[in-house]
């Protein structure tokens, strides 16, 4: 467990962590593999998800600040993307290398105003678009997700559509110029863009693995990177 959470919350390499805990290679491939498995599989589950499942309650920091009340009174959570870089075999490469030109995984994150993570959704190829993701968690129903109740709202970034409980910013003025809501938009949308950079670790898991077991073990670490950050 220490030898994972160092790696994936600290961004250190094989050797590094090799040398921190003085084990092998091979000590470190198999406990290091195991510990994310379950972090992503049995025990993300109970801490990846919403505060308050109902919605029923308005955000303290909304409450807290002019900028934010009453404009955003009904906001619940921020929904942004995020690439991930993952290793894969050359002849696997091809969906996964998107307009970045390296190969990413595609990631759906959904973050609350406590900076935690009430919803993942790992493992796209890096050349799906945001809006095929989103509109696939959405009637996906085996993906659990959060859906706003009537009269509450997500704040999503201008990749995926707007529609009834997601507010995206508006395209038809200037942003942040003289307007609180924009600005507001901005800011707490921020918040998803902040959530997103927390998967240096995942690049230095890799050198513990074998080719074959690369993409699994790469979407369970990102997964267990959002848990261990809740």
């Amino acid at each position: 467990m220490a030898m994972a959470l160092v790696i994936l919350g600290n961004a250190m390499g094989n050797r590094m962590v090799q040398d921190r805990f003085q084990h092998s290679g091979e000590i470190m491939h198999r406990h290091v593999a195991t510990v994310v498995t379950l972090l992503a599989t049995v025990m993300a589950a109970d801490i990846i998800k919403p505060a308050d499942p109902t919605f029923h309650n308005v955000p303290s920091y909304t409450c807290s600040l002019n900028r934010y009340w009453p404009h955003f009174k009904g906001c619940i959570d921020a929904i942004d993307g995020v690439h991930v870089p993952v290793v894969l075999l050359v002849e696997e490469q091809h969906p996964y290398r998107g307009r970045k030109g390296i190969t990413t995984v595609n990631c759906i994150c959904v973050c609350d105003f406590g900076m935690k993570f009430t919803f993942v959704c790992v493992g796209w190829e890096g050349s799906a678009h945001d809006t095929r993701i989103f509109l696939n968690c959405l009637n996906n129903e085996s993906d659990n997700f959060p859906k706003p109740p009537a009269g509450k709202y997500y704040l999503v970034d201008l990749g995926y559509p707007m529609k009834r409980g997601f507010l995206a910013p508006y395209m038809g003025e200037r942003a942040h110029e003289n307007n609180d809501v924009e600005l507001g938009h901005s800011a707490r949308g921020t918040y998803g863009s902040s959530e997103g950079g927390h998967y240096d670790g995942v690049a230095h898991v890799v050198s513990y693995l074998d080719e074959t077991e690369m993409k699994e073990v790469q979407n369970n670490n990102t997964a267990s990177i959002c848990r261990d950050h809740n």
